[in-house]
Parts: structure tokens; C-alpha cells; sequence
């Protein structure tokens, strides 16, 4: 998990974005929550889609909570329940 924090806040700052602790927290309740190993390019590909969405939205850049729920959809999909 030290890793992967580390890797996230590197990421958020190398994009001059503020770094919010709760939104890393957030992101480690779900991976716990799906059960989902932690993997050190994710950070990346979660920031990279939370700004490709808020160009798409011509939104100023950033990252929100709701922006990290969207990416993660996204390159995750839905999460599986027993129905699915």
C-alpha cells in the first residue's frame, strides 16, 4: 500500500494537481471493498482518465471524488455482485 500511495501522490504532483488524502483513501476502500490487488501503474491510468474526462467535459482540471468514481467505472467496469 506504501507504494502505490507514494506512486499516486507522485502522479497527482507531477500533474501540478492537488493532492487530497481522502480521495487516496477513497481509491483504497474500493480496491478493499472489490477485493482488487493494488498495481503500481493504476495511480496513473486512474489520473490520466480523471483529466482525459475533464477535457472531455471541458472541465478545469482536477480531482474530485466524483471524477475518480467515473475513471474508475471506467477502466474497472461495474463491480460484480452475485447477479453479474
Amino acid at each position: 500500500m506504501e507504494h502505490y500511495s507514494f506512486r499516486f501522490r507522485k502522479v497527482v504532483e507531477a500533474h501540478s494537481l492537488e493532492y487530497d488524502p481522502e480521495l487516496l483513501e477513497f481509491l483504497l476502500k474500493r480496491y478493499k471493498k472489490e477485493n482488487r490487488p493494488l498495481r503500481c501503474s493504476e495511480p496513473r491510468d486512474l489520473i490520466h482518465r480523471c483529466l482525459d474526462i475533464s477535457r472531455y467535459l471541458n472541465q478545469p482540471m482536477g480531482l474530485s471524488r466524483d471524477l475518480l468514481e467515473l475513471a474508475w467505472i471506467n477502466y474497472f467496469g461495474i463491480e460484480k455482485t452475485a447477479n453479474n
